[in-house]
């Protein structure tokens, strides 16, 4: 529950990623609800692009099954570029190459300056 109420635009990453632990530690399939709705664009969704990016990478991670297993539930409450994107991201990092999360902060610091 403090992952909802907590879970804001812009919050320190180390307090997303405290947030999710305990999420988890609570109720693994409460925490996957609380990253698509951290996504959704849907009715009652936060569509909080950053945060959910930061929360799917937190998850590979974590449990990379999972994820995987939830990637159409992702798709079907945020977006399917969106999916893409996660993909991309984490394919990237994987492959050593941290350009990729840096552009996609620059993309934010951006759209926020000229929204």
């Amino acid at each position: 529950v403090d992952l909802f109420f907590n879970c804001v635009p812009n919050m320190c990453l180390y307090k997303l990623k405290r947030q999710l632990e305990a999420a988890w530690m609570e109720s693994p399939v409460i925490c996957v609800q609380l990253i698509i709705n951290i996504g959704s664009m849907r009715k009652g969704g936060k569509m909080d692009r950053r945060n959910f990016y930061h929360a799917c990478k937190w998850l590979w991670k974590k449990s990379p099954e999972t994820l995987i297993m939830n990637l159409k539930l992702l798709g079907e409450h945020s977006c399917w570029g969106a999916v893409c994107d996660l993909v991309m991201f984490i394919t990237h990092e994987e492959m050593g190459e941290k350009g990729v999360w840096e552009s996609f902060e620059k993309d934010n610091v951006l759209y926020e300056l000229y929204k």
